[in-house]
């Protein structure tokens, strides 16, 4: 079985980028460990730096002490977006595939970030499919879909596509306008992040983790309030902390994105953390963690968790920790409260004062959460079952 893999990311310093991956690899190898079918995964990494890095800090590594990787043989390929001009690269890289599967990192399949972004992205996918492989949009955001040439090429690739994993409502309505083909709903592969289970402190003092966005924190990109929030985002912070330092909370700072080396990244959580380490020093800040799995298993360790980098909140809840996610797109939604768990903090629609006192008043009452985050991940199994079966199906056949 030869699988071949676009859009993952292992050196990435978002650990929500890198948890996607890892947990993608960690359903494959569960495939075919219970199948007994050995998996050759060819992955093509952006720059020659991953590729070794992919090798000497992620496989190695995290191997042995996750237990994972037991039937996949890596093969780590670079590849540029430029290389698939004529497709002269292509056809030489992907020979006796059986199939492509694409996550584009999750939510880049729109020109949210910039057309540019996703052009560079697509013209591999359609150039794949035009070759005859058997290609997969695995589970992520479809769209949103702003400009016309944008939308033009997303609906070709999802009408031509072998499978389209839609990870969300929103998704899947914007993917059957677009006339998807074999569309199927799941959400998102990072529940299956593997992890350490880190025992919970028996002390009476409780332990609540805020994963701060450094996104957020300096206004976006544009340091003009990117993402519209109707909510001061550091004041909310600020807030939150203080209140729950007063309340006798052990509170600890856990970056998602970023580290602590790069300074001048608005899209960094270490540079936000240290500021309000600052103001607030009785906080106890994470170490710099190696990879996503590290991060999963401090966060298991919290007797609550509040987190505004989405998949810092996957692994919250995949844990079973008590969890109030901080929203700022719609994409928590998706997630979240259209799957029934309505304990989020929208940034976007709440008032700075709403959205602290919800959020204290749900810290107050932390088993009603828990339950709720049981309830929450009978229905994210569910889901997910439905890309593992076909999945398996296609491994198997």
């Amino acid at each position: 079985m030869k699988i071949v893999a676009f859009g993952v990311e292992y050196n990435s310093s978002n650990l929500g980028c890198q948890a996607l991956s890892y947990s993608f690899y960690t359903i494959v190898d569960n495939i075919a460990s219970n199948n007994n079918i050995p998996v050759d995964m060819y992955i093509y990494l952006r720059g020659k730096k991953n590729v070794k890095n992919f090798i000497r800090n992620i496989i190695k590594p995290v191997k042995k002490p996750y237990g994972i990787y037991k039937m996949i043989h890596f093969y780590i390929k670079k590849y540029d977006e430029t290389d698939v001009k004529g497709n002269l690269f292509l056809k030489k890289e992907l020979k006796n595939v059986d199939f492509v599967i694409d996550f584009t990192a999750g939510d880049s399949f729109s020109d949210i970030y910039g057309s540019e972004r996703f052009f560079q992205r697509s013209y591999v996918k359609k150039s794949i499919i035009d070759m005859g492989i058997p290609f997969i949009l695995g589970p992520q955001t479809i769209g949103p879909f702003y400009e016309n040439d944008v939308q033009l090429l997303a609906q070709q690739i999802l009408k031509q596509s072998k499978y389209v994993f839609a990870r969300d409502d929103a998704s899947m309505k914007r993917a059957i306008q677009n006339e998807a083909n074999n569309l199927v709903r799941t959400t998102d592969v990072a529940f299956r992040l593997p992890y350490k289970q880190i025992d919970k402190s028996n002390d009476e003092i409780k332990k609540i983790g805020i994963n701060v966005s450094g996104l957020l924190y300096s206004g976006g990109y544009t340091g003009e309030n990117q993402f519209n929030l109707k909510v001061n985002y550091i004041e909310y912070s600020e807030t939150i902390i203080s209140q729950l330092l007063k309340l006798g909370y052990e509170v600890y700072l856990i970056p998602h994105v970023g580290i602590s080396t790069i300074k001048d990244s608005r899209d960094n959580d270490w540079n936000a953390c240290l500021d309000l380490l600052k103001k607030y020093p009785k906080c106890i800040i994470s170490p710099q963690f190696k990879n996503a799995m590290d991060a999963k298993s401090y966060i298991s360790s919290m007797d609550f968790f509040i987190g505004a980098r989405m998949h810092s909140t996957i692994a919250a809840t995949s844990t079973g920790v008590a969890t109030i996610p901080f929203s700022y797109s719609t994409k928590f939604d998706g997630l979240y409260t259209l799957n029934g768990y309505e304990y989020c903090i929208n940034g976007m629609t709440m008032t700075t004062q709403e959205a602290i006192e919800k959020t204290l008043e749900y810290v107050e009452n932390p088993e009603k959460i828990r339950e709720a985050v049981r309830i929450y991940l009978s229905r994210v199994n569910s889901l997910l079952s439905a890309f593992e079966k076909i999945l398996s199906d296609l491994i198997c056949q």
